[in-house]
């Protein structure tokens, strides 16, 4: 009995796919509860814990939180297809389930450049205002918890293509993403101009 469980607890440590839960209806409770809890209207007691978020990795170090009101699934990045003549902040295209999913660079919006992808990368299938979009991502490291009341502001929040995305810092190392602003920023409208 313990082995099994032992084994269980093993392959949830080391498959990211894991750290969402599997089922529609699971995933759909989660991002309710996680957008009451970003909204203040869970108990005072549950509010008290702090909102669930994705611990990911950007590069050989940097790590940024996605909230689990914005995510959907983690997908593998295989199959992952380049646009011909598409902005650097498009990674490519990957087939989910029979529809086209574009994959946003993160990296892009940091500063940081771009690296080939290890075994470790992943696709964080996300979803702000009416847009889904994948964010590709070096690693999914795990889970915690943040209050937003406890974030300290980043570094250079009013500066840089990242602007606005970032809602603060946690423990003083962790980047919490808030996807709206990047979702609706203008930079990532593709524009098609007559004669290119």
């Amino acid at each position: 009995m313990n082995h099994t469980s032992d084994s269980r607890e093993t392959v949830h440590k080391n498959d990211p796919t894991t750290r969402l839960p599997a089922s529609k209806r699971d995933r759909e409770v989660l991002q309710q509860r996680a957008k009451a809890l970003a909204g203040g209207d869970l108990p005072k007691q549950e509010r008290a814990q702090g909102e669930l978020f994705l611990l990911v990795r950007l590069g050989p170090r940097e790590h940024y939180g996605i909230p689990y009101r914005f995510t959907d699934e983690i997908i593998s990045p295989v199959g992952l297809a380049a646009v011909p003549c598409s902005p650097g902040f498009i990674a490519g295209v990957i087939n989910r389930r029979g529809e086209l999913l574009t994959v946003v660079e993160l990296k892009h919006f940091f500063g940081q450049d771009h690296l080939e992808m290890g075994p470790q990368a992943r696709i964080v299938v996300v979803h702000a205002g009416e847009i889904t979009a994948g964010v590709l991502v070096d690693e999914v490291i795990g889970n915690d918890r943040y209050l937003a009341g406890q974030l300290t502001p980043p570094l250079n929040p009013n500066g840089g293509a990242g602007k606005g995305v970032v809602e603060g810092i946690h423990k003083g190392r962790i980047a919490i993403l808030d996807l709206e602003p990047l979702f609706a920023s203008q930079t990532l409208a593709v524009r098609h101009e007559k004669g290119k």
